[in-house]
């Protein structure tokens, strides 16, 4: 498969070594996150929730793309951390009572610590100018505003189970962006994270972990 990539990119005229490891990359984590996502569907398909399923994920990768999101090194890490991700808002965490004060009291903290947060990059991929910065920074605000009428619209239309779900996955998505850069700030800074470290932040990647 490998050569055969190669080649295509041969015949395409991109022959630099650089932006063909660059391009081996990013197809294979394409390749990675789609065999993840499909597995993990078909568990919340056996539960009967793949249309939450589809909803959480248009919500999340969106937000998770531009404002960045904790990393597991493994395969298996990631594959667990995005399972849990997504079972905690789709089946455990809407049996918790709250009133729906305090479903927009989490939301508002929420959107704060995502747009003051945003972007957070990984320490394999930093962000090098701060016009790049500055991009995904509007680009996280965007996506957050988005989400936010989505959100509002979901509750006036009296659509519950979706407007609570999409609650609290910005919620998770905000909790774990704040332990990230608060866990970098404790290592000092994103040039000091340790090897052995079992989790990053990362930024242009799906919920994964």
């Amino acid at each position: 498969m490998q050569n055969k990539i190669d080649a295509v990119l041969n015949n395409a005229g991109i022959d630099d070594h650089q932006t063909v490891v660059k391009i081996h990359y990013a197809l294979d984590v394409i390749r990675n996150e789609v065999i993840k996502l499909v597995i993990i569907g078909i568990v919340f398909s056996l539960y009967g929730n793949l249309m939450e399923y589809i909803y959480s994920l248009a919500i999340l990768l969106p937000l998770r793309t531009f404002s960045g999101g904790m990393h597991m090194k493994t395969n298996i890490g990631c594959f667990m951390f995005s399972l849990i991700f997504l079972m905690l808002p789709i089946k455990v965490l809407p049996r918790i009572s709250l009133n729906i004060v305090e479903y927009f009291s989490l939301l508002i903290i929420s959107i704060t610590t995502i747009s003051i947060l945003s972007p957070i990059a990984s320490y394999k991929r930093p962000i090098k100018t701060a016009a790049r910065k500055d991009l995904l920074k509007k680009r996280a605000l965007f996506c957050i505003a988005i989400e936010s009428i989505i959100l509002f619209t979901l509750w006036l239309l009296a659509i519950q189970d979706y407007f609570i779900i999409g609650a609290w996955i910005v919620t998770i998505h905000a909790i774990q962006l704040f332990a990230t850069w608060a866990y970098r700030k404790m290592r000092g800074g994103i040039k000091n994270v340790g090897e052995t470290q079992e989790m990053e932040a990362i930024t242009h990647r799906s919920p994964r972990g």
